[in-house]
């Protein structure tokens, strides 16, 4: 074996090179515990970082002027360097500009389709059209929207329910935290509009025979209560243009009262005094702002019905409505987001997913307050995901 030199055919062959003296080589210590406590030049530079990350400055966001997506003001830039390239942003058939008459012809937007208040631009958008083309997530390629106007906004839920066309069922209920959750897959089916009315307003003698209004507040309707009317969704939204406004019944209408008597009925308190606890300091049960409460809404209408007040009663179609190839069922169920009955799920040519974040992400937030449409929206998702992996399988 002293003979023996090492070669391919050896069953274990190791050839070893030298790396480093040994003097050069440097040996890891076992870490301190517990560790020393930190210097102060040692905290001072991290909490420096921490406050300029969450600094106002840092995650105050804006809408793009583009895209019209929040964006992080940091990340947002002037436009002056592109108005040369803003007629990329010029399409027709996407816009409706508004109306405030049957008489006004319907006019689209005739310059670059931007996000109204909003007057920077975002880095992927600027990219873009500093290469000459479009951003796809650009509002001219049919994800605009339009403004709401106040009359929509301020809708309360049971009037939302009556100007929609089409109607989810009740698969949105409040937990008792406040939030809200689904209890069921969300079902839409098409309100029977031609067989409510195929005209508006309904005449004035029919008023006091069907309708009742039951309206809960400190005081006593105002005329500027009386004079909201979402009367600007005929006018404006595509989905609406087969009704029709009856001048002839609209001139019966007095221009400054209610078209209907109201009777109001004025009360020292809302508390019942056999059922208030000893403890019980409140003058009065509810809230002082915001909207009534729900259960307050609905011992109103039962003491309605339980005096055998008139009602309305509309059904609805037989056939509910698809969640495919429907680019107008959101506009359809959600008149007070898509004011002007565009930029639907399914007409601009993105995924679902991407166009439902899209709208989560609008510059107004319109679709994140609103209290049904995310949870909607991530229903559909669901279905759908859970339909194609059925298929799947079943091949």
């Amino acid at each position: 074996m002293g003979k023996h030199v090492c070669s391919v055919t050896c069953g274990v062959l190791s050839i070893f090179t030298k790396l480093k003296n040994s003097k050069d080589l440097v040996y890891h210590r076992e870490n301190k515990f517990p560790p020393d406590r930190l210097t102060r030049q040692q905290v001072h530079p991290i909490v420096t970082r921490f406050c300029n990350e969450v600094s106002l400055k840092s995650v105050r966001e804006e809408g793009c002027a583009v895209c019209g997506q929040l964006t992080l003001i940091k990340n947002l830039t002037g436009m002056d360097h592109i108005k040369d390239n803003l007629g990329l942003l010029e399409q027709t058939g996407v816009t409706r500009l508004p109306r405030v008459s049957k008489l006004h012809p319907v006019k689209e937007i005739d310059r670059p389709i931007l996000a109204s208040g909003c007057r920077r631009i975002c880095q992927t958008c600027n990219k873009s059209l500093v290469k000459g083309m479009r951003p796809k997530f650009s509002l001219a390629n049919g994800l605009w929207l339009g403004e709401v106007p106040e009359v929509l906004s301020s809708l309360r839920f049971a009037e939302r329910i009556l100007i929609s066309r089409i109607r989810h069922n009740y698969c949105v209920v409040r937990v008792a935290s406040g939030g809200r959750k689904l209890k069921a897959n969300a079902i839409m089916f098409s309100n029977p509009m031609q067989k409510i009315y195929n005209k508006l307003p309904p005449p004035l003698a029919e008023m006091d025979e069907v309708l009742a209004y039951v309206y809960t507040g400190p005081t006593k309707p105002t005329h500027d209560d009386l004079k909201r009317t979402p009367l600007l969704v005929l006018l404006n939204h595509v989905g609406y243009s087969d009704l029709v406004i009856d001048q002839q019944a609209l001139n019966t209408y007095p221009d400054d009262d209610a078209p209907v008597s109201i009777l109001y009925y004025n009360s020292e308190t809302n508390k019942n005094a056999e059922g208030t606890s000893s403890h019980d300091m409140d003058v009065e049960d509810g809230t002082e702002t915001g909207d009534c409460l729900f259960t307050m809404l609905r011992a109103e209408a039962l003491r309605h019905l339980n005096t055998n007040g008139k009602v309305l009663a509309i059904g609805h179609n037989d056939i509910p409505e698809s969640i495919y190839n429907n680019p107008g069922l959101y506009p359809l169920m959600f008149p007070c987001l898509f004011p002007y009955g565009l930029g639907g799920i399914g007409t601009a040519n993105i995924g679902d997913t991407l166009h439902k974040k899209h709208l989560l992400m609008y510059h107004d937030k319109r679709f994140q307050t609103d209290l049904h449409f995310p949870l909607i929206a991530f229903n559909h998702a669901q279905i759908k995901s859970t339909t194609k992996s059925g298929f799947i399988l079943a091949d």
